[in-house]
């Protein structure tokens, strides 16, 4: 039945508009053919693209632990990242993501089915980046991975200022497919 709800897409029971469009067939086939297309409110963040994190200036005042950071990722307004590390940086520097996020996607989703290829998301993924240094404090920069209107992929690049350090996160988006 169309419109029905499913307990396997989600558990919100909500209806999904559905199209059906009618496939073309040989005539002597004259059975009718249909495909049906699901077009899913989500937002993916595609991990078989470069995720990376590029540190564009870090030219503060040295001393030990001043070019340390931390970069979580927060997934749909969560409390809790579901991705975390730490990185001691220098200008002109470059730190992959991608195997790390893929990671901690593989346990969150830990027999649910889904490839580890992307990170599905509905309102946002905030990128966090602080740094701690010392006697001039917690300085942190927040960015937004927001939903995509494209259906195709488009890379973003979300640039952030902590402190005396500047950076930009560069990632992969578009409108999940299943």
């Amino acid at each position: 039945m169309l419109g029905t709800p499913s307990p396997y897409l989600d558990q919100t029971r909500q209806d999904h508009p559905i199209a059906l469009t009618r496939c073309k067939v040989p005539v002597r086939l004259r059975l009718p053919s249909f495909t049906a297309k699901w077009v899913a409110p989500l937002t993916a963040l595609y991990l078989c693209e470069p995720l990376y994190l590029f540190c564009e200036d870090e030219t503060g005042p040295d001393w030990l632990g001043s070019d340390e950071i931390t970069i979580k990722l927060y997934l749909d307004g969560e409390a809790t990242p579901f991705f975390e590390t730490d990185w001691s940086v220098d200008s002109e520097e470059f730190l992959p993501l991608l195997d790390g996020v893929a990671n901690a996607m593989r346990l969150r989703f830990a027999g649910a089915g889904l490839p580890p290829s992307a990170v599905p998301f509905d309102t946002g993924i905030r990128v966090e980046v602080s740094e701690d240094d010392g006697a001039l404090g917690t300085s942190t920069a927040n960015a937004f991975l927001t939903p995509s209107t494209y259906s195709e992929k488009k890379p973003k690049a979300l640039p952030m200022n902590v402190q005396s350090g500047k950076y930009v996160l560069h990632a992969v988006v578009g409108k999940w497919r299943f």
